[in-house]
């Protein structure tokens, strides 16, 4: 296809990932996953730091998460005990047909 022309694209930017709009609100990206200027080892040292000083325990997404996960191994606790519990009442109803 030596003689088709591609129409040009227009030069448009690409959002970054916090420019993007989710619903009514932007996106925003933690601090620490920015790019840091690093211009003195004092800085370098505070951010080193950082990560170590901030608990992962105390993240609220991290609680969320948390719950949603007790949330889904109940269901799929109950979910196996049912199963099993049908299973098991088949079984009896078929030993009775025989």
């Amino acid at each position: 296809m030596r003689g088709v022309r591609r129409p040009q694209q227009e030069n448009r930017r690409v959002p970054r990932p916090h420019q993007i709009a989710v619903g009514a609100r932007r996106t925003e990206i933690p601090s620490s996953y920015r790019r840091v200027q690093l211009k003195s080892l004092d800085n370098l040292h505070q951010h080193n730091q950082e990560p170590v000083e901030r608990r992962v325990e105390d993240d609220p997404l991290t609680k969320k998460l948390q719950v949603a996960k007790r949330i889904v191994w109940m269901c799929l606790l109950s979910g196996s005990f049912l199963f099993y519990y049908l299973l098991d009442k088949i079984g009896e109803a078929i030993s009775i047909l025989r």
